[in-house]
């Protein structure tokens, strides 16, 4: 949340369906949605969300997953934050990429 309580961004897990990924045992990674407004992006908001939801999620989860647009410029955050690319993802210039959380 900003100075005057408005929220700057948000994160969280689902299961989509198809799944994006699946473990070894054939069961779904949950895969990361995020957002942060326009005008905070470049303040690393992306990035403690991230942090936060990794340690939360590791908890239950050894990894995750998420989609993201080829040109997305979040490509490189994601891999900063430990992402790597295994494959084609959602749509032709989609990519999906993995994170081990423990």
């Amino acid at each position: 949340m900003d100075h005057s309580g408005i929220p700057v961004g948000a994160v969280w897990t689902y299961h989509g369906s198809p799944p994006l990924r699946c473990d070894a045992a054939g069961v779904p990674l949950p895969e990361l949605c995020i957002a942060v407004a326009l005008r905070h992006r470049g303040a690393d908001i992306g990035g403690m969300l991230l942090d936060a939801l990794f340690a939360d999620l590791a908890e239950s989860h050894d990894t995750m997953c998420t989609n993201v647009h080829v040109r997305n410029p979040a490509k490189h955050i994601y891999e900063r934050k430990g992402f790597r690319v295994v494959g084609q993802g959602n749509g032709p210039l989609g990519l999906a990429l993995v994170k081990d959380l423990r």
